[in-house]
């Protein structure tokens, strides 16, 4: 389940979980530092592509989509790995600099690295529902030979860990500091 509402100790008494994050969060944050990391995720998404073309020689252009604004595209032939490390350079690159992000002291908890996160687990989660007009990164993989569900799932995994590692301990606070670890799962 993506959503469900918790008893919580707030001053509401209930509070809402995205993602297995908490509504809470966000009181404090700076939605612009938010907006700034969510951005710097997508482009880097397309930088991926293009850095993965430009090794391989290729020509590549940006073109505009209705599904994520913008995207790479080559109209030169490639070859089996080449779709399949195409498709993959995208989040390749996206996950691994978040996963950077959250591994270093200043940037671990910041708005821009839960930005970041938040956007690239959202992507991730909604990208089967999404149009893709100049093909989808996982129909790129299988026909690169691999396997593209599996990839999406691990990808999904990766940045789930990854946004969970820039929200969680901040949450704490919301938790009572009388709970035992041990009863956490009875108060669910």
């Amino acid at each position: 389940m993506l959503t469900a509402p918790a008893e919580a100790n707030s001053q509401s008494g209930f509070d809402f979980y995205l993602f297995g994050i908490s509504s809470k969060s966000f009181q404090e944050s700076n939605w612009l530092k938010l907006a700034a990391g969510a951005v710097a995720s997508v482009l880097t998404h397309e930088l991926g592509h293009a850095l993965y073309l430009q090794s391989q020689g290729k020509n590549w252009d940006l073109r505009s989509s209705s599904s994520s604004g913008f995207t790479i595209h080559t109209s030169e032939p490639l070859s089996k790995s080449e779709y399949r490390n195409f498709g993959r350079a995208g989040f390749a690159l996206q996950t691994f600099l978040g996963a950077v992000l959250t591994t270093l002291d200043k940037t671990k908890y910041s708005d821009f690295t839960r930005g970041w996160t938040g956007i690239t687990a959202i992507q991730l989660c909604s990208y089967n529902w999404r149009s893709h007009e100049f093909g989808s990164d996982f129909e790129m993989i299988e026909r690169g030979g691999g396997n593209g569900d599996l990839e999406l799932g691990v990808f999904y995994f990766s940045s789930s860990y990854v946004l969970l590692n820039a929200y969680v301990p901040s949450q704490m606070r919301y938790f009572s500091t009388t709970a035992e670890i041990g009863a956490w799962p009875k108060s669910f």
